[in-house]
């Protein structure tokens, strides 16, 4: 191979690494369609001078979906192959034929690589390129012009109009004349556990899909939220913290001690099926120090994620817990981050700020609270038809789980009564388009980052 077509193979390869961290899955997939076969048409070429194409070619060219189509050489290749297999001599390509076909697939191949580094510039130009995502971050496509709206499947970062809310609070006023009685909210209440229980007994892990979208709204997953100086000692936490001897060893707190070792813990509640614990300890290499705490209060799910492949008791834990009624069994300050994804708005608003409360009290100082769950005037909101309206913005599901739709100023007061510090609170407005129906839908979702402080804050007690 010579120098040219080997700087290209390589140039192809920084181009295939850079769409992995790119989020459009069809760049993605072209680029590595087009790094794939360009090697696989180069074996063919090159080996059709030795007479040997026949040992290669394994599948029939119309049947690949390679590059050679793109570049215009089906016939050259078609023709290499068809002479060497027929054995005649006459159609074996001459070096010159072969200097040939290969300069114009490497002119080619520099067409192909400039229109997917363009493609790759304009992705970093709008701050997509996060390093470690499956996706783009929110807010890269805008809608600056109206008109264009059918254009594509998604926008971000359109806000409601004011016509908008104004419909909204019409439909949740009407949603709440036709309610649910008080003694039927009681009793679905009551049995919210139980209901959530027999939603993943009947879809097991079938239902939701593995979030690996949280590594681009959520970096801090992957990286270390507190400072080196505190993580530097595997194991300890500190010495005040209930649960500890003077050393500040872990002590009477049997899942603590299966991660005395880690240097980084993550808690979720709320983990359902586990489609964030599992990525999270994919995406993160085994040295790293990793250890993942998941609880649910749904029996049920926990066993699911306890009989996953890849639950690894010396990298992560899962336990049934309600943290609307009692507190993990962790010690105080011993965590580096909790996430709490769609989980809130499962929890009665009564326990809200209870459960919250128990979350922060894990933290350690500089440890961040990840929340992400459903803003108010979402569609799914909207959609609610009669006889689910249980009262303060909360509603019944066909399946008797509940959900809450949540306010900015909602989650402000929550995490800051808890004792932490606003890092992030933000609308996630998408606007989804079905284009052959020509119908739009505008969903909500609140995304918020907290953060406890470094000096002590009162905290309320809330056991």
């Amino acid at each position: 191979m010579d120098p040219e077509t080997e700087f290209l193979r390589r140039r192809l390869e920084d181009v295939a690494e850079s769409t992995k961290r790119i989020a459009p899955c069809y760049l993605h997939r072209r680029m590595s369609t087009l790094y794939a076969n360009y090697n696989a048409s180069m074996h063919d070429m090159l080996d059709s001078s030795c007479g040997e194409s026949h040992k290669h070619i394994g599948t029939p060219l119309s049947q690949k979906q390679d590059v050679v189509g793109d570049l215009g050489l089906r016939r050259e290749l078609k023709a290499l192959r068809r002479g060497n297999l027929n054995g005649d001599a006459t159609n074996t390509p001459t070096p010159c034929a072969l200097l040939c076909t290969q300069q114009q697939i490497n002119a080619d191949l520099h067409s192909q690589l400039q229109s997917l580094q363009r493609q790759l510039e304009e992705l970093r130009g709008n701050g997509q390129d996060s390093g470690s995502g499956t996706r783009p971050q929110f807010g890269g496509r805008r809608l600056d012009d109206p008109d264009n709206v059918y254009h594509q499947n998604a926008w971000d970062d359109v806000q409601l109009s004011e016509d908008d809310v104004s419909g909204a609070l019409e439909k949740i006023a009407k949603q709440a004349q036709h309610g649910l009685d008080a003694d039927a909210v009681a009793a679905l209440r009551h049995s919210a556990d139980r209901k959530w229980d027999a939603f993943y007994t009947q879809h097991h892990n079938k239902f939701f899909k593995d979030r690996h979208w949280l590594f681009t709204e959520f970096p801090e997953l992957t990286t270390a939220t507190v400072s080196p100086r505190e993580a530097a000692v595997p194991g300890r936490i500190p010495t005040e913290a209930p649960g500890c001897s003077s050393k500040g060893v872990v002590t009477g707190y049997p899942l603590a001690e299966a991660s005395k070792h880690a240097t980084r813990r993550v808690l979720e509640v709320g983990c359902g099926a586990g489609n964030t614990v599992f990525p999270l300890l994919t995406a993160t290499p085994v040295e790293s120090g990793l250890f993942v705490y998941a609880c649910d209060f749904a029996p049920t799910a926990v066993s699911i994620v306890q009989s996953h492949a890849l639950y690894d008791k010396r990298r992560c834990r899962a336990f049934v817990c309600d943290i609307a009624k009692e507190s993990p069994p962790l010690p105080d300050a011993y965590l580096d981050t909790v996430v709490m994804i769609f989980v809130l708005s499962a929890i009665q608003p009564a326990d809200m700020a209870a459960a919250v409360a128990r979350a922060a009290r894990l933290l350690k100082p500089g440890g961040l609270l990840l929340f992400r769950d459903y803003g108010r005037y979402d569609l799914a909101q909207l959609r609610f038809k009669d006889g689910r309206y249980l009262g303060d913005n909360c509603y019944r599901r066909g399946d008797d789980t509940q959900v809450h739709f949540f306010t900015r100023e909602h989650i402000r007061e929550l995490m800051i009564s808890a004792g932490l510090v606003e890092v992030q609170n933000r609308f996630d407005n998408r606007l989804l388009v079905n284009r052959a129906r020509q119908v739009k839908m505008q969903r909500v979702w609140l995304q918020c980052k907290y953060q406890k402080p470094h000096t002590a804050t009162a905290s309320p007690d809330e056991d």
